[in-house]
């Protein structure tokens, strides 16, 4: 065993240096380690902390800690989740305000101007799958109406608010509503690259400036979606579009005269009724519905016509199909072609139920055509054919549709608007000559027929 004493180690000067400067360089390697260490956390969690502030950012996180990377990357999962669940929630807020549905959700909004725009989409195209093709239309149509509007107005919102419609919201002053539609009229082209599987209606509402007012916009918008013209094409309609407003229904004077020759089977004339009437809501430029409506109108009176001849019209389609049929017509060419095949078939079946011969019906029609200016009642005729005038009403009303008097009466009528169309020939003598010696009795009868007098029917059409 050697033993050094301290008082000889104490004396060594250079071993005490090494010593030291060896304690020196450890403290400082220590220091160095503790420092890089430390700041491999620190720039990390620093960094997950900030995506964790900014909700909206999307923060990436490069560490050599592999459960740092983790957990950032769970973070961004996280943050998309919520954002989208937020964005979700925020138009379930918007969709209740519109719609007045009371709900828990508030809603962020500030009292400063805004518009609402509203999309209604058609669909041309009849395939097997067309519902799903039309779910999918409108999803990718509502992600690129949000993806463009986000871009200029980042507070935006576009959702869907049923099947085949999606509305906007956006925040803009007055002055700024040229460039909202210069915007929209750019995405209006990108949409006519579709024309051909179908279109979209745009309508741009007012200026408002109140969250109690949204129902009222979103209605806005709706009424001014029925502002459409007949065409297959994308139309943005805005608040000061004016609708001209025509008669959407045949006078009573037309549907007369429609009546009788459909009744008559008369083709020419009974498409040139309606020919006459397209044209005249086409020179007007009216909306796409009132087309619709005189179309609807002319299904249900030739079916009820038709009906009433006892014809069998089934072959037409149910009335319910026809209605689909007119408003899938996307043009003025298409609805009147329809209305042209349509007339056509029907005015078919007149002539097959005529051809059908009835002895006692024609009977009837023959004797009141050659005596109808004259006494013509139904004992009359009853009696020529030997039987009761109870029999013979009941069975004339159930093989023609229409009652007897009201038969002779339509025949006095028609022949009577034949006569006033001669220049010369008295309204007092066309009455007499129609089989009516009481001026009143004829007067009361032609209104009830054709919706005007005898004297206002002349004025309108004798030359």
């Amino acid at each position: 065993m050697n033993v050094v004493p301290d008082s000889f180690i104490a004396s060594q000067v250079k071993l005490n240096v090494s010593l030291v400067s060896l304690l020196v360089i450890t403290i400082g390697i220590s220091i160095v380690a503790s420092l890089l260490f430390s700041f491999g956390f620190h720039h990390p969690i620093r960094r997950i902390i900030a995506q964790i502030k900014q909700n909206n950012s999307r923060v990436p996180v490069h560490s050599r800690i592999n459960e740092f990377n983790q957990l950032g990357n769970q973070i961004n999962l996280i943050h998309e989740d919520l954002s989208r669940k937020t964005t979700q929630l925020q138009s379930f807020a918007y969709i209740s305000a519109v719609k007045k549905i009371r709900g828990n959700i508030e809603m962020d909004f500030t009292d400063r101007p805004y518009v609402f725009v509203f999309y209604e989409l058609t669909y041309k195209k009849q395939s097997a799958n067309r519902k799903e093709i039309e779910q999918n239309w409108a999803y990718y149509l509502k992600e690129f109406i949000n993806y463009y509007l986000k871009q200029q107005y980042p507070e935006s919102l576009t959702f869907q608010i049923e099947s085949n419609q999606i509305l906007s919201f956006a925040f803009l002053e007055e002055s700024g509503y040229p460039a909202l539609k210069e915007l929209i009229g750019r995405m209006k082209q990108i949409l006519d690259f579709d024309k051909d599987d179908g279109y979209v209606t745009i309508a741009i509402s007012s200026f408002y400036t109140n969250a109690a007012q949204m129902t009222d916009a979103y209605k806005e918008t709706l009424q001014l979606s029925k502002r459409r013209r007949l065409n297959d094409e994308t139309q943005i309609i805005e608040s000061h579009h004016k609708l001209e407003l025509a008669p959407m229904s045949l006078s009573p004077q037309q549907e007369q005269e429609f009546d009788v020759n459909l009744r008559a089977g008369n083709k020419a004339e009974t498409l040139q009724i309606v020919h006459r009437f397209l044209a005249q809501l086409h020179k007007r430029s009216v909306s796409a519905l009132q087309y619709y409506h005189f179309a609807d109108e002319i299904v249900y009176k030739t079916i009820k016509t038709l009906t009433a001849l006892q014809a069998d019209h089934h072959c037409l389609g149910e009335e319910a199909w026809l209605r689909e049929q007119v408003a899938g017509c996307h043009t003025y060419e298409q609805l009147s072609s329809f209305l042209d095949g349509f007339l056509a078939s029907a005015i078919e079946l007149v002539g097959r139920k005529k051809g059908e011969r009835d002895p006692i019906t024609s009977f009837v029609i023959e004797y009141v055509e050659k005596h109808y200016s004259g006494d013509v009642t139904l004992e009359i005729v009853a009696d020529k054919l030997n039987i009761s005038s109870g029999y013979l009403s009941t069975y004339f009303k159930e093989k023609t549709g229409v009652n007897f008097i009201d038969y002779l009466n339509d025949l006095r009528i028609r022949k009577a608007k034949e006569m006033l169309l001669e220049s010369g020939c008295r309204i007092q003598d066309v009455a007499r000559k129609a089989g009516y010696q009481n001026m009143n009795s004829f007067n009361r009868m032609f209104k009830k027929f054709c919706g005007i007098t005898p004297s206002e029917f002349r004025k309108q059409v004798a030359p």
